[in-house]
């Protein structure tokens, strides 16, 4: 028994590496620009405070966490590390890339993350759409056209 330990060690080794990842040029955002906060303030240790703990409550929920203000959310076939892992780095460039407003919206291929100062749960937002074209063929065609809605 104790022979299939190196090989086990190996195949999970292998699966890490064939782990999607998130290339810089497949991250898009948006700021809303008409609302500012003051650094340091209240609304800054808030914000922080909530883009701190999506990325782990993402990860323990199968992808998908939120909070009146936020919305974590993880491709369904990403690993919890891998979800982690790409909202954490979302929150990193949002809060760089929207430094002082209080409400944006990052996207990537494998995650997406938003937060605004008002709740917008149960609210249709239609204002941040964003498609991506996938480079490669769908592996399973058939599979893929039977999900499709039917006209």
């Amino acid at each position: 028994m104790h022979w299939l330990l190196p090989g086990l060690f190996l195949i999970c080794s292998l699966s890490l590496l064939a782990a999607p990842t998130i290339a810089e040029d497949d991250i898009n955002f948006e700021c809303v620009s008409n609302t500012n906060y003051t650094r340091g303030g209240a609304f800054q240790a808030n914000l922080d405070a909530l883009l701190s703990s999506l990325p782990a409550a993402a990860a323990a929920s199968w992808g998908f966490a939120k909070n009146a203000y936020g919305l974590a959310q993880c491709r369904r076939d990403v690993s919890a590390p891998v979800c982690s892992k790409c909202v954490e780095k979302l929150a990193q460039k949002l809060r760089a890339g929207c430094r002082g407003l209080k409400s944006g919206i990052i996207f990537s291929e494998t995650c997406m993350l938003r937060h605004s100062n008002v709740s917008f749960f149960g609210e249709a937002d239609s204002s941040y759409l964003i498609y991506y074209n996938a480079a490669e063929n769908v592996t399973e065609p058939e599979l893929f056209k039977a999900g499709l809605p039917r006209s």
